[in-house]
């Protein structure tokens, strides 16, 4: 087929291809939040039996975990949306000691 009908038709297969691969890296953003959160609570039990580490590391993982947490629950309405909030979080240097590769990983795939 080809034509009006055949260009629609091809253009909506894309857009339903974009939307599952945006689906799938929001859910492995989760699965991976999921064990950065228990790296994270591990982080805090060492800290709380007086490992170093300074306040200002536990503030800077507790924000970036918020601002996650607030990313995953807007991509249940606007993945698309959402995804943007990531960014500013992949370009700021100061997160990358507090998010593991992984997570890194997976916040990319989401924001391309």
């Amino acid at each position: 087929t080809t034509g009006p009908a055949a260009a629609a038709d091809a253009a909506a297969a894309v857009k339903s291809s974009g939307e599952e691969k945006l689906a799938a890296a929001w859910k492995d953003l989760r699965r991976e939040l999921e064990v950065l959160q228990q790296v994270w609570a591990s982080k805090a039990l060492l800290e709380e039996k007086g490992a170093a580490s300074s306040s200002q590391q536990t503030a800077k993982r507790r924000e970036l975990q918020g601002a996650i947490q607030t990313a995953l629950l807007s991509s249940e309405v606007d993945p698309l949306g959402a995804a943007r909030l990531l960014q500013p979080l992949l370009q700021k240097g100061s997160h990358s000691e507090a998010l593991n590769h992984a997570s890194e990983t997976a916040m990319h795939e989401v924001v391309k």
